[in-house]
């Protein structure tokens, strides 16, 4: 079934809207509502942060360092991914603005990501105090407590 015949709330004409979903539909106990109609959503894109800024906890950050740098994550903001690429040249480091904790499946915790060389890292949060990742070692990536 098309779901712009259920859509309620149309943003735009009928192509973006709200779509109510039943506890059935949803496979729980409680009903959903999702945004719909859209291909894709776009995030922001920063590829000029600099290590006097702090990195927003959303959308995807470019760190292009000539020089190892240090640069600071806003903490987390629950439900909402946040994307950093390292394109490489030189180590960078990604610390958690106050002390926050990212989790990984491997069950250990940091506040500090080294990136060795170019990697990808998504974080999502979970509260206001702890990120996770799916991190794993061999990844391009180190995982510590201290820049």
């Amino acid at each position: 079934m098309s779901f712009e015949s259920r859509m309620s709330g149309s943003i735009h004409g009928r192509e973006f809207g709200l779509q109510r979903m039943s506890s059935v539909e949803m496979g729980s106990t409680f009903p959903g509502v999702f945004l719909v109609g859209s291909e894709a959503i776009r995030q922001n894109v920063a590829t000029a942060d600099t290590t006097a800024g702090i990195l927003r906890p959303f959308g995807l950050s470019v760190l292009s360092t000539g020089s190892s740098a240090v640069h600071t994550l806003g903490p987390p903001i629950p439900g909402i991914v946040k994307t950093i690429i390292s394109s490489g040249g030189a180590t960078a480091f990604v610390k958690t603005r106050n002390a926050e904790t990212i989790e990984t499946t491997a069950g250990s915790s940091f506040t500090t990501l080294r990136f060795l060389n170019a990697a990808l890292v998504e974080l999502v949060g979970l509260t206001t105090a702890r990120w996770f990742s799916n991190l794993t070692t061999g990844q391009g990536i180190g995982m510590t407590t201290t820049t």
